[in-house]
């Protein structure tokens, strides 16, 4: 049937996870300047 390939997927942790979300928020700012973004958990 073939090769049986599993690639191995590592979970990012919480503090990881929250700060990818908080940079991908700061990308859709429409201000230069204060490109930020903010997650309350």
């Amino acid at each position: 049937m073939g090769e049986n390939k599993q690639e191995k997927y590592v979970r990012p942790s919480w503090d990881e996870y929250f700060m990818n979300l908080a940079e991908m928020m700061g990308t859709r700012g429409t201000c230069d300047r204060g490109r930020s973004g903010c997650v309350i958990v």
